[in-house]
């Protein structure tokens, strides 16, 4: 980023934290855009100083027969990304028990992610800290709430979704982090389409996390997209995945069923989970994967995007073809919200097409190689 670029954001940010920075978008009832500017602007300040750090602190991915970059980059982007969200929400001083909630799980995935990047933490004792961080929202009152009241083991199974939709939706976001760019626009567009179904349900506070989470993963773009400066690390992945899912589970859907109330985030996540699926089955088919240890530790280049660079697309082209999916699902999630029976049906109908076709793009570019 050229430098007087880099000056006027710098000047945006301070001048935005001020405590009078933010009057005139209160006053203009667009307390949504300041959010977005404060840690758009604060990602674009911070980004340059994590960088620096993790060369001195020596926080590099290192090439390797299953990575594709050829040289170290520093995994401290995610110290920006979370560091830029989380002045941006305290600066807000406009909080619920939801956010509590957030700001607290968030802060014990980042902080476990972080540590992963300096030393690796056994897959074992992640899956438990990312449970321990469910725990966390469940207590402050995140927590799924689709089962019918008159349903006995309601409470029961609206909570064991939530483990599984929360610890699934932070794994699978963190293995689309694969590509420049590809984890933080991802993010972008998720977060985008769950503030817009935040703020349709009136659910203010909730719009406000979500629009954060969009200023900074954009933010964070310019760093990461076409080619990338600095990574986010298993530390900004998994932070985003884990917002993202706490999120729309404490988004109320406003949905006329249980049925649509259920897709509307699968199919805003349909993008991370379909490649997550679809690759444990593949290893577990190719017999790499036979427990939930192996599950969680092993690697390869089998993921979507590796499958479409095979086919010949550029990483960028890769990248790209990859957002245009997400947006496509974030549309029909939006849209499926108040569709009737038929029209409903026919969303799904085209969603199973849609993956009938990267089904065949996946095969077709199949080249696994694992390192687990």
């Amino acid at each position: 980023m050229k430098k007087f670029t880099y000056i006027c954001f710098a000047g945006l940010f301070i001048y935005l934290l001020q405590p009078k920075g933010g009057t005139v978008f209160y006053l203009g009832e667009v307390r949504w855009l300041y959010i977005f500017l404060l840690s758009f602007s604060g990602t674009v300040l911070f980004t340059p100083v994590f960088y620096a750090l993790g060369k001195k602190f020596n926080m590099f991915d290192y090439p390797s027969e299953r990575k594709i970059h050829k040289y170290p980059i520093p995994v401290t982007g995610g110290l920006a990304v979370a560091a830029a969200y989380f002045v941006t929400l305290l600066r807000n001083l406009n909080f619920s028990r939801e956010v509590y909630g957030v700001l607290v799980g968030g802060a014990i995935i980042f902080l476990s992610g972080l540590i992963d990047d300096l030393k690796p933490i056994p897959a074992g004792a992640k899956l438990v800290i990312q449970l321990i961080a469910t725990t966390v929202l469940v207590v402050f009152g995140i927590r799924v709430k689709v089962f019918p009241n008159s349903w006995v083991l309601k409470d029961i199974l609206d909570i064991t979704v939530t483990y599984i939709g929360v610890v699934g939706i932070t794994n699978a976001f963190n293995y689309m982090d694969g590509m420049d760019g590809e984890a933080p626009g991802l993010g972008l567009i998720s977060s985008v389409t769950l503030f817009i179904i935040a703020m349709a349900n009136g659910m203010r506070n909730i719009s406000w996390l979500a629009i954060g989470l969009a200023g900074s993963c954009a933010g964070f773009l310019p760093y990461n997209f076409p080619r990338a400066k600095i990574f986010l690390g298993d530390n900004g992945a998994t932070i985003i995945g884990f917002l993202l899912a706490s999120i729309a589970i404490a988004v109320s859907w406003g949905a006329h069923n249980t049925p649509v109330a259920i897709a509307t985030p699968l199919l805003i996540f349909s993008i991370y989970i379909f490649d997550m699926v679809y690759t444990t089955i593949s290893r577990i088919k190719n017999g790499t994967v036979k427990n939930l240890k192996q599950w969680l530790k092993v690697t390869g280049k089998d993921h979507l995007h590796h499958r479409l660079v095979n086919l010949g697309f550029t990483k960028a082209e890769s990248v790209i073809f990859i957002w245009v999916c997400a947006a496509v699902f974030s549309f029909s999630a939006y849209t499926i919200r108040n569709a009737g029976t038929i029209n409903a049906l026919l969303i799904f109908t085209q969603t199973i097409f849609i993956y009938f076709l990267i089904v065949t793009l996946m095969l077709a570019g199949r080249e696994i190689t694992y390192d687990g």
